[in-house]
């Protein structure tokens, strides 16, 4: 945040036509100054902006009910047929697979999502908040606040989508199928 901040300060710098050796300023002289204050505060409610909006648009639920839905009946079809190597069954192995791929992708990305979040809180503590105004420590504040529920990806509301998720789809749909279609012999 204070990179950003000071990259906006030097840019309105230059677009306002101030001397370069303004520019230069150190980061403690930077901190005092009026226009360095109210680039800082711009970043921080831009943060915060960016971070309720990524809270909010996330809506995979439908997508991935979906795709569980797919996996469950792939599997119900492979262990009800009669031969498991058949040419139809080799595709429905492929789509299976594919499916797995594609719900893999989205716990994966789940995880991702979630562990960022959680660093953000300790990267707000990182920064340089001690050399903020008053108003820019209150807004820090209420955003570290906010940040401590972490981002959470949902699957239509009810369940955690991450790669635990993906685990107990393997292990209580398609394990179970593959394995009894291929230690049954028909």
């Amino acid at each position: 945040m204070d990179k950003r901040a000071a990259v906006l300060f030097n840019s309105s710098n230059n677009v306002l036509g101030h001397s370069s050796s303004r520019m230069e300023m150190d980061t403690p002289s930077l901190v005092e100054n009026r226009d360095y204050q109210r680039c800082l505060l711009y970043c921080l409610k831009k943060n915060v902006q960016h971070h309720w909006a990524i809270k909010s648009g996330i809506f995979l639920g439908d997508v991935l009910v979906g795709s569980g839905l797919m996996i469950v009946t792939l599997s119900l079809t492979l262990t009800k047929s009669d031969s498991t190597f058949s040419p139809d069954n080799i595709k429905l192995i492929f789509i299976l697979l594919c499916e797995l791929l594609n719900l893999f992708g989205y716990c994966f990305c789940g995880t991702l999502v979630k562990d960022k979040s959680l660093s953000v809180q300790t990267a707000l503590f990182d920064s340089s908040w001690l050399q903020l105004s008053q108003s820019s420590k209150k807004s820090l504040q209420i955003f570290q606040i906010c940040s401590t529920r972490p981002i959470v990806l949902k699957g239509v509301g009810m369940f955690e989508i991450n790669l635990e998720c993906y685990l107990q789809t393997l292990n209580h749909v398609v394990i179970p199928a593959v394995s009894r279609d291929l230690l049954l012999p028909s």
